[in-house]
């Protein structure tokens, strides 16, 4: 290992050590997940998760097995996340030395070095590090079968840890597959029968263990309406139209930025980047067997991704594709070498991943810091007080983190109004309002938008008196008096 690897390595894990080290607070959809860790026990964590959230049963066990042992802290809850990261990194980097000439490979360890979407998925309470970090298991794994026969142990473990797999990663069903069929195809052009025999006995229990993780955890997740609805633009449509061949540009240059970092005010950066990505899967014939073997399966895992999108069952879009990244920062390494000849222009493609990584360290994108905005109304608390919580009677708004930190106050319940989310009437917000009792009234926002809290600001102005506010990121509190 040679100094410039270790120093990629070094920054990968400083990026993730920064960003796990921050002190910020769940975000909504990280307190939604927690709530289930924290009111659920192990057992429980099998059965449909409550507030319309969906996450891989290992994961969940993770993050239980975290918060037993070091109570439920934001730290705790996103240890497992944390750790994932960096086993990926390690395994995504031993995946791209043994497949790359040194030169792209030292890129394509860059690039997954400073991702800001890894970088950033690193430190939350969601399931997608453990993708992109099965995704670069199963990458390292697959190598010494694309590059001639492997051992006993590599089968073993190749076969244990794809079962594995689909019980902490929904998409690690696609990686598989695209492994799989790229070295079923490849046994089938050697004319290797034993070899062919084992990779479909491999095939036979990765699908048996999905089978069992459908039953028990996924098939709910299809019959969810919410999250249908809420996905219902990234379903892939059949690129048979104008609007359906726009949808797969966009969607592309949507998986560009998020996970190369590219920004997309500047679209020329987007479409060179996608270019590069084709051009890498191009090349893959004049590079290593073991390249080859590695472009095929990705082509396969993004169709059958795409195909599984079309069919409503996985939408393609956002950190949803956080899974494809470690193997398209390998084809973009190559297709980025080529265009420029081996030139250190290729480098230019990670100088702003790297800038968006420090910038998302600093300030976080996903950022709703509610307790310092408790912690002041907790010193100020008078009796008689209440506290209006916008979208608390739901799963949006603030309810979901006032749910997650409110145990730690002590509020008194009676003082409690939870707020619903109207906005299909809008008038409801001021019948919640008009029948508040009179006294001092704290309005929590979080999550907001920015035209509901000015129109429930404005219902609470036309029956009470304004007193202060307080405004933190991503979050906000105001302090009315409703007259008696």
């Amino acid at each position: 290992m040679n100094r410039l690897t270790i120093a990629l390595l070094l920054l990968g894990v400083g990026l993730r050590t920064a960003a796990f080290a921050s002190e910020r607070s769940l975000w909504i959809d990280e307190a939604m997940v927690a709530l289930n860790i924290v009111e659920r026990s192990p057992a429980q964590l099998f059965e449909p998760l409550d507030r319309n959230q969906g996450a891989p049963v290992g994961f969940l066990l993770a993050m239980k097995a975290s918060v037993e042992l070091f109570g439920p802290t934001e730290r705790a809850l996103r240890l497992p996340a944390f750790l994932a990261s960096l086993v990926g990194l390690f395994a995504f980097g031993s995946a791209a030395y043994r497949l790359l000439p040194r030169a792209s490979a030292h890129l394509a360890l860059a690039l997954v070095a400073v991702s800001p979407s890894l970088v950033s998925y690193a430190a939350e309470c969601k399931q997608y590090s453990f993708d992109a970090a099965f995704a670069a298991i199963l990458l390292a794994l697959a190598v010494p079968f694309f590059q001639g026969p492997a051992n006993w142990k590599i089968w073993l473990a190749f076969a244990g840890v794809g079962a594995v797999s689909v019980w902490c990663s929904h998409p690690a069903i696609f990686v598989l597959a695209g492994f799989g069929l790229a070295l079923v195809a490849q046994a089938i052009h050697l004319r290797d029968r034993s070899r062919l025999l084992g990779l479909l006995s491999l095939g036979g229990i990765w699908l048996m263990s999905f089978a069992a993780v459908y039953s028990v955890n996924l098939q709910h997740l299809g019959q969810n309406d919410y999250l249908i609805r809420y996905w219902a633009g990234h379903f892939a449509p059949w690129p048979t139209s104008r609007s359906g061949i726009v949808w797969y540009v966009d969607h592309g240059l949507a998986f560009v930025h998020e996970s190369a970092g590219m920004t997309p005010e500047v679209k020329l950066a987007e479409v060179l980047m996608l270019g590069t990505l084709l051009w890498g899967i191009i090349e893959c014939k004049r590079m290593t067997r073991g390249y080859l073997g590695t472009a095929i399966a990705f082509s396969v895992t993004l169709l059958i991704a795409l195909l599984a999108s079309s069919v409503h069952l996985y939408p393609f879009a956002g950190r949803l594709l956080l899974f494809l990244v470690p193997m398209a920062c390998l084809v973009w390494s190559c297709g980025a070498y080529r265009v420029t000849r081996g030139y250190g222009l290729a480098w230019l493609i990670a100088v702003w991943p790297l800038i968006l990584s420090f910038q998302e360290i600093r300030q976080p994108a996903r950022t709703e810091d509610l307790p310092p905005l408790l912690d002041c109304i907790k010193n100020e608390w008078r009796e008689g007080d209440r506290i209006y919580v916008y979208g608390g009677s739901g799963d949006a708004g603030a309810g979901p983190a006032f749910d997650f930190y409110s145990p730690r106050y002590n509020f008194p319940p009676e003082a409690v109004f939870r707020g619903g989310i109207h906005r299909e009437n809008q008038s409801r917000y001021l019948d919640e309002i008009a029948a508040l009792p009179e006294g001092r009234i704290w309005i929590l926002f979080s999550h907001r938008h920015k035209e509901e809290e000015s129109l429930i600001l404005q219902d609470f102005e036309a029956v009470s008196r304004f007193h202060r506010s307080q405004q933190g990121v991503g979050a906000s509190v105001y302090i009315y008096f409703k007259p008696r």
